[in-house]
């Protein structure tokens, strides 16, 4: 599975689990996430390449806020 299929799967899930929680500071944290991944989808699908600092630093903070969920 490349970058690509890896994030359009986690796109799906995000909106998956928004749709069944009822929290609303859940709902902000997913949204957040959703708004995130998309965004590197977008450069992806742009062929901008990723791997530097601050697409890792990215990934390091979507999971630290799937952490503190």
């Amino acid at each position: 599975m490349d970058e690509r299929q890896r994030l359009q799967t986690d796109l799906k899930r995000y909106r998956s689990i928004r749709d069944l929680v009822y929290d609303e500071q859940l709902i902000a944290t997913i949204g957040e996430l959703i708004r995130e991944t998309e965004e590197r989808l977008a450069r992806i699908e742009g062929r901008v390449e990723l791997g530097g600092p601050v697409a890792k630093a990215e990934e390091a903070g979507a999971a630290n806020l799937l952490c503190k969920s």
